[in-house]
């Protein structure tokens, strides 16, 4: 019987880096056994060419370098770059720096957001009267609208009434972020996301003042 491999990972080299500056690590030293994650570093230098890295390197890595696995997947950057599309070349490149900065990603990040967001949302309906049950019985399509509806709802609110975020960024940069993952959530097959899919945000952030504080 053939030994079953794990299926790799997307890799995105360039915040494997920007998390390992941050870590303030060589790529010696994690391919180290003693203050590294067990894999050599020729291993983990393959994965720049591959794209693509183990699961459990990864895994290994992300707690190594106390980063969301996401992170160094790629993903923020995909949900960032299509919100940023059609920015002008310098609000651009602020907007990406800011929103791709490997500290807004620890490693808890993870797991803890989406248990976070499950506890939202059946507050939501708990507090208006809507049994889990209700919800359950929407198509994946409906809850998925019905989603980006109360986050499309609550970030405007949130935008009328206060004009920075908790870390004193004018415009609150990453309002409408969360819209923008249930936006191209697809469990079952991840595709890549139309791009028009992302055109409320956009308009939204690009009437906001951005300034790089």
């Amino acid at each position: 019987m053939a030994n079953k491999k794990s299926k790799k990972e997307p890799f995105q080299w360039e915040r494997f880096l920007a998390a390992k500056r941050r870590a303030k690590i060589s790529i010696t030293k994690l391919g180290s056994k003693d203050d590294g994650i067990g894999w050599s570093e020729k291993t983990i230098r393959r994965a720049k060419a591959d794209g693509k890295i183990s699961p459990e390197i990864l895994e290994a890595l992300a707690k190594r370098l106390d980063i969301d696995p996401d992170y160094l997947r790629g993903k923020y950057d995909h949900f960032y770059d299509l919100i940023a599309d059609g920015f002008e070349e310098k609000q651009r490149e602020i907007y990406l720096k800011k929103m791709l900065d490997p500290g807004r990603y620890p490693y808890y990040i993870g797991a803890n957001q989406i248990k976070l967001y499950e506890g939202y949302m059946n507050g939501i309906l708990m507090l208006h009267g809507i049994s889990n049950h209700q919800y359950d019985e929407l198509s994946p399509e409906k809850r998925k609208a019905f989603q980006i509806d109360i986050e499309g709802a609550v970030g405007a609110v949130i935008e009328k009434y206060f004009e920075c975020d908790g870390r004193g960024q004018s415009g609150i940069p990453d309002l409408y972020s969360l819209e923008a993952q249930i936006e191209c959530y697809e469990p079952d097959q991840p595709e890549e996301p139309d791009a028009g899919a992302f055109f409320g945000y956009k308009d939204r952030f690009s009437e906001r003042e951005y300034n790089d504080k």
